[in-house]
């Protein structure tokens, strides 16, 4: 669904070869600069709520099956910075007039699906903690690639991406010890 008018290539081209004086041209390719700033902008924020939402169902699941009462604080910290990083997203996606994103429906039963069949395999600190690590690795790994494609996203967007990555290799580092 494309929310912003996209203009032809020869637009941005004749700002170079407009006559003196003429704003129209410059105008136009302005617009197209805007409105590519904004949909790169609204497509990374989405990118980054549907990961979160990601990390946040799997830590709602696997929280309660943690044993160690450290790797539960661990838990919960990140579940509760993943909540804060989720509505800082929210609340610049309705800033920008955008909906939010869910993860992707397959991606989320492959995620469900890893974490019942290795939970039923064994149930321990080791388990969670391996697939935290996981996890966590994949945010890192698909945040960075969004991060790198919409390059003209805001500062804002991509600082918010750049929170939630941090998150996640803390998170990833902070499992280590549990493996």
């Amino acid at each position: 669904m494309t929310y912003f008018v996209k203009f032809p290539p020869f637009l941005l081209l004749a700002d170079f070869f407009r006559p003196a004086g003429d704003n129209k041209v410059g105008a136009i390719s302005k617009k197209y600069r805007k409105a590519e700033k904004m949909n790169d902008t609204v497509k990374l924020l989405r990118e980054c709520n549907a990961g979160v939402k990601m990390g946040k169902s799997a830590l709602e699941k696997l929280l309660p099956k943690a044993r160690s009462s450290t790797l539960r604080s661990v838990l919960s910290e990140s579940k509760s910075a993943h909540a804060e990083l989720g509505d800082k997203a929210h609340a610049l996606l309705l800033r920008h007039g955008a909906d939010t994103k869910d993860p992707h429906p397959i991606a989320k039963v492959m995620s469900d699906a890893k974490i019942a069949l290795k939970m039923s395999m064994n149930e321990g600190d080791k388990t969670i903690a391996d697939l935290m690590t996981d996890g966590a690795n994949m945010g890192v790994k698909s945040l960075s690639k969004y991060l790198n494609q919409y390059k003209s996203a805001s500062p804002e967007a991509k600082d918010i991406t750049r929170k939630i990555i941090d998150s996640e290799l803390s998170l990833g580092e902070k499992m280590r010890s549990f493996l």
